[in-house]
C-alpha cells in the first residue's frame, strides 16, 4: 500500500511539474502586463456585455476562491455591477493558465478545453441569473478587512504595483525590471501562495489511489448520476481547494470508478468557493445575490457534469492523458521532465522555508 502511495505521489508530481513551470510563466505575464484599471473600467455597466467580459477576463486569471475575493471587492468599489462581479467570481477560481496546463498534463486535451469553456459559460449563466432575479440589490457596506479574514490561501506579500518602477527611470530599465518582476511574482509570490495547496492536493490524490478500494463508488452505486454529483457539490462547496490542487484529487476519484461528470462537479464546485469566502460575499453582495451566486454554481456544475458524461459516453472522448504514465519511466522528454520537476520542488521548498523563517521571527 505504502509503495503504491509513493509511486502515485511521484508519478503525479513528475507529470504535473513541467506543465506547472510552463503555466506559471504565463501567470507572471498576466500579472505584469495586464492593465488592471482598464479591466475594472470595462465592468461597470449592468448589462449582458459586462457579464460576458467579466467571465472572459476571469477564465485565464490565476486566482483561487480566496484570492479572487479582494479583486471582486475592488471591482464592486469601483462601480462594477453585481451581475458582472458574480460572473467574475464564478469563472475566475475554476481555471487559470497554470491549472489549464496542469489539466492537460493529467487529463488530456479534451478536459483541458472543456474546463475553461464551462467556466466561461458558467460565469455568463451566473451573471444573467443575478441580473434577472436581483433587480433591486441590497445596500451593502464594502467589507474593508477582506484581506485579513482567515482563509486557506493567506497572502503575506504586497499586491500593489512595484514602486521601484519609477517614471524617472529609462524605459529600457523599466522594461527589464518589469520582465524580471514576471519571474519574481510567478515563481516567487504566486508559487508561495499555491505551493502548500499543490502539495496537499497530490498527497490526497496519492492517498485515494493507494488506500481506497478500486470499485468503491461502483459498489455503492454512486459512480454517476445526479446523486453522485450532489455529493460532490456538498463536499466541494464548503472546502478550500484551488483549481490546480483539485486536479489530482479528481483524477484519483475517477480511477476509483467515479464518472468524469461527477469528478467535473468536484473540479467545478471545489475551487469556486468555500465557507470563508461565502461569509465575505454576504457582506459585499448581500444575502440574496450570494444565494443566487451559489445556486448558479450548483445548477451549472451538475448540468456541466451531465453534459460531460454524455459526451464521453457518446463520442468516447478520453479523460486521461495517456502520456502521463510513460512520462516518468519513458526516455522521451524524461530528462527535461525530471530537471523541471527538481527546479519546481526546490522553488516550493524555498517558499516553505521563507514562511517558516517569518513565522519564527
Amino acid at each position: 500500500m505504502f509503495k503504491l502511495f509513493f509511486d502515485s505521489l511521484i508519478q503525479t508530481f513528475l507529470a504535473m511539474a513541467p506543465y506547472m513551470m510552463f503555466g506559471l510563466f504565463f501567470v507572471g505575464l498576466l500579472k505584469v502586463y495586464v492593465n488592471k484599471s482598464l479591466v475594472m473600467k470595462t465592468l461597470g455597466k449592468d448589462n449582458f456585455a459586462s457579464v460576458v467580459k467579466a467571465s472572459l477576463i476571469g477564465v485565464p486569471l490565476p486566482l483561487c476562491s480566496c484570492g479572487v475575493i479582494p479583486t471582486a471587492v475592488e471591482l464592486k468599489k469601483d462601480g462594477a455591477s453585481d451581475s458582472a462581479v458574480s460572473s467574475f467570481l464564478i469563472s475566475t477560481p475554476q481555471t487559470g493558465i497554470d491549472s489549464i496546463a496542469a489539466t492537460y498534463a493529467l487529463m488530456g486535451p479534451f478536459f483541458a478545453i472543456y474546463r475553461p469553456i464551462a467556466a466561461f459559460l458558467a460565469g455568463i449563466f451566473g451573471g444573467i441569473v443575478v441580473k434577472i432575479f436581483n433587480r433591486n440589490p441590497e445596500k451593502t457596506e464594502i467589507y474593508k478587512d477582506v484581506e485579513n479574514v482567515s482563509c486557506s490561501c493567506e497572502h503575506d506579500h504586497d499586491h500593489e504595483e512595484d514602486s521601484s518602477l519609477s517614471c524617472e527611470e529609462p524605459e529600457q530599465k523599466k522594461g527589464f525590471k518589469r520582465f524580471l518582476g514576471l519571474f519574481v511574482y510567478a515563481y516567487g509570490d504566486f508559487l508561495d501562495e499555491i505551493g502548500k495547496d499543490f502539495v496537499i492536493g497530490i498527497i490526497v490524490a496519492a492517498l485515494i489511489s493507494a488506500f481506497l478500494p478500486p470499485s468503491i463508488f461502483v459498489d455503492a452505486g454512486l459512480d454517476h448520476g445526479i446523486l453522485a454529483m450532489l455529493i460532490m457539490v456538498a463536499i466541494g462547496l464548503p472546502m478550500y481547494v484551488c483549481s490546480t490542487s483539485s486536479i489530482p484529487i479528481a483524477i484519483s476519484l475517477m480511477m476509483k470508478g467515479l464518472s468524469p461528470g461527477a469528478a467535473f462537479v468536484f473540479l467545478f464546485a471545489g475551487p469556486v468557493t468555500n465557507a470563508a469566502s461565502i461569509i465575505i460575499l454576504k457582506k459585499v453582495l448581500g444575502k440574496k445575490t450570494t444565494a443566487l451566486y451559489i445556486s448558479s454554481v450548483i445548477i451549472f456544475s451538475i448540468v456541466g457534469g451531465l453534459i460531460l458524461d454524455f459526451l464521453v459516453t457518446r463520442f468516447g472522448f478520453s479523460v486521461f492523458n495517456s502520456a502521463m504514465t510513460s512520462q516518468v519511466s519513458g526516455m522521451e522528454n524524461g530528462l527535461i521532465s525530471i530537471v523541471l520537476s527538481i527546479i519546481f520542488i526546490l522553488l516550493i521548498l524555498k517558499g516553505f522555508a521563507i514562511k517558516l523563517y517569518k513565522a519564527k521571527k
